[in-house]
C-alpha cells in the first residue's frame, strides 16, 4: 500500500510519542512484511526512535521485504535515532531468544537531521540505532540483505559538541 501524507516536512513539526513509525510505532515480536511507504514526510518533534516503517523493534520482531520510497523523507530536528526502515532496536524487557531481524529491505528515502547540543544518537539508511545490543546477555540482532539508496545528511546547527553516528546501513552499533 501507499501512504499519502504531508508533502513538505517544513510544515510545523508534530509532537510524537516515544517512538514513531508509519507502519508501527513499536514492534514487540511479530512480523511486518511486504510493505511500502512513499509520498510521506515525517517531521517529528520529540521521540526516541523514528523510522519510516517501524519506530522501535524489540526481540522476536522481524521486518522483511519492506521499502521506503524515494518520495518519502524524514526531517528530524529533535534528537531522535532515525532509520529509513527502523529507528532503533531495543534489548529492554526483551522476552525472546532472538533479537530484531531486518531482512531484504530497501531505503530510498532521504533522511535529513539537524543536530543540537549534546546529541548522542544513530542515523542510518536501514536502522538508526542498534546500540542497545552491546550487552552480552542480549539476543543477537541482524540486518541482512538490505540496501540503502537514500541520502543521509546531518548538520550541526550549533557550536556544541554532539556524538552522531551516521551509516549507510546502520548508524550506531
Amino acid at each position: 500500500f501507499r501512504l499519502i501524507g504531508p508533502q513538505s516536512p517544513d510544515d510545523a513539526p508534530v509532537p510524537v510519542g516515544e517512538h514513531y513509525g508509519v507502519i508501527a510505532n513499536v514492534l514487540r515480536g511479530g512480523t511486518v512484511s511486504n510493505c511500502s511507504v512513499d509520498g510521506f514526510a515525517i517531521a517529528p518533534y520529540g521521540g526516541i526512535c523514528v523510522g519510516m516503517i517501524v519506530g522501535r523493534a524489540y526481540a522476536d520482531a522481524t521486518i522483511e521485504n519492506c521499502t521506503a520510497g524515494a518520495n518519502a523523507r524524514i526531517v528530524d530536528i529533535a534528537g531522535s535515532s532515525v532509520g529509513g526502515i527502523v529507528g532503533g532496536f531495543s534489548a529492554e524487557n526483551y522476552f525472546g531468544n532472538i533479537g530484531p531481524v531486518v531482512r531484504g529491505c530497501t531505503n530510498n528515502a532521504s533522511i535529513i537531521v539537524k543536530t543540537g547540543p549534546g546529541d548522542y544518537r544513530g542515523i542510518g539508511g536501514i536502522v538508526g540505532d542498534m546500540a542497545a545490543y552491546n550487552e552480552s546477555s542480549a539476543p543477537v540482532s541482524e540486518v541482512l540483505d538490505c540496501v540503502n539508496n537514500g541520502t543521509i545528511a546531518a548538520g550541526n546547527e550549533t557550536n556544541h559538541p554532539n556524538y552522531i553516528k551516521l551509516g549507510g546501513i546502520v548508524g550506531r552499533t
